[in-house]
This record gives C-alpha cells, sequence and structure tokens, in this order.
C-alpha cells in the first residue's frame, strides 16, 4: 500500500498571495474607460453645438478620470463632416485635445454664428400647405428657432418686425384670410402672429366652425366662404 502522496515544501492549496485573485486592482484600470453613453455626433452644424457640447462635456470633457489623449479620441468619435475635418490635422496628444476643443469652439461655437444660424433657418422655412401636420411642423420649427435665439439673449422683439412680412408670404392664402379676419388692424407684430397661427392650428386640432369679428371660417381652405354676419 503506497503512503499518502503530501505537497511539497511550500506548496498549498491554499492560493498564492501572487496569484491573479489577490492582485490588486490598478486604480488606472478604470480611468482610462470611456464612459458607455450614447453621446450624439457632431457634423459641424453651428444649431447642433450647444446639444453637442454639452453632452460632451458633461460625460467626457469634465471627467477627471480621463486624460487629454483618451478625450480626445472620444472626441474625434463622435465628429463627423465639417467638424471633424477641422481637427483632422490634430495627433492624439494632451495638448492638442484643448486645442481641438477651442478651435471647434472659435469656427463653430461661436454665439453670433449660431444666431446667424437660427436667423437663416427661420428665412428658409418651407411653405406650409393648408393642413394640420404641415402647419403643425411649420409652427413648432419655427418656435424652436425663437426659443433658440432667446436663449442666445436674442428676444424676439429685437428681430420679429422683419420676420412678419416673411412668415406672412409664407403661409397659405386661405390661412392668411382667415388670419386677417381675426386680426385688429392692418399691421402685426410678431408675437400676435404667432399666437395667431397657433390658434388656427388649434382649430384644425379639433375641426370645428368658428365664428370670430363678424367672420364665419372653417378649419379648412375657405377663403371664398367667408360670410359676413353683419346683419
Amino acid at each position: 500500500m503506497q503512503p499518502p502522496q503530501q505537497n511539497p515544501p511550500g506548496n498549498t492549496s491554499n492560493p498564492s498571495p501572487h496569484s491573479s485573485s489577490n492582485q490588486t486592482p490598478n486604480p488606472h484600470n478604470h480611468s482610462s474607460r470611456l464612459p458607455k453613453l450614447n453621446l450624439p455626433t457632431f457634423s459641424g452644424n453651428p444649431l447642433h453645438w450647444f446639444t453637442f457640447w454639452d453632452s460632451f462635456e458633461a460625460a467626457v470633457h469634465s471627467n477627471t478620470g480621463l486624460g487629454g489623449v483618451q478625450k480626445f479620441s472620444y472626441l474625434k468619435a463622435q465628429l463627423m463632416g465639417d467638424a471633424s475635418r477641422a481637427v483632422a490635422g490634430f495627433p492624439l496628444t494632451n495638448s492638442n485635445y484643448e486645442q481641438a476643443v477651442n478651435l471647434l469652439r472659435e469656427r463653430l461655437g461661436q454665439p453670433n454664428k449660431i444666431i446667424s444660424a437660427h436667423m437663416q433657418a427661420l428665412l428658409d422655412l418651407p411653405n406650409p400647405v393648408y393642413e394640420l401636420s404641415s402647419l403643425q411642423l411649420f409652427y413648432d420649427t419655427m418656435e424652436n428657432h425663437v426659443r433658440g435665439l432667446e436663449s442666445l439673449g436674442r428676444s424676439h422683439e429685437t428681430y420679429g418686425d422683419l420676420l412678419v412680412p416673411i412668415v406672412l408670404a409664407k403661409l397659405p392664402s386661405d390661412m392668411r384670410t382667415n388670419l386677417a379676419c381675426d386680426h385688429d388692424g392692418p399691421e402685426w407684430k410678431f408675437q400676435q402672429l404667432r399666437e395667431s397661427i397657433l390658434k388656427e392650428i388649434r382649430i384644425l386640432e379639433v375641426g370645428v366652425h368658428t365664428f370670430s369679428k363678424g367672420c364665419f371660417y372653417r378649419s379648412s381652405p375657405c377663403s371664398h366662404q367667408l360670410i359676413s354676419h353683419s346683419n
């Protein structure tokens, strides 16, 4: 009968203090990982700068656990089009990350450029048709740009008078007739026009007839159906 085998001296069944299970975690392992977030991309449109940068800044730029190279790598991964080309010449270094951010801010994130982009977008609004979905899209897009300008310190009172004839010209002729029927005087203020457009949308939503100031009009093109109730 063979005697039971014994472990060699110094070799026990307990894990070695140098085994992988007892290794001290490297504190740099987690700090070098990029945040697992779905951040928006940025193609260079100034209108999208603040949305992109606010998200990127919160998740990456202000992350003290990331080095400049990691931040720059993540930044490049989120850039497309003109924005990507703007920083393409910078090698991935800590110092170049700050230079790339400053370049993007100067070229695409300047408030005056964003204001100009909002104004141009208002001028380029496509003409709606006299249908609920089309008018809602027109109104919502217009309001988005108005709010964007207000966030940059540009009240509609500073530019509204310039937009009134442009917005009116974009509206369907039947709708202009209805708006005029419900408006006092020949002149409009931009705020009044915005409210009247929204009112017309509400009429289309409920699909009811409206009587106002001696004019009877319905929630569909009806300029030829205007009826005076002055008698």
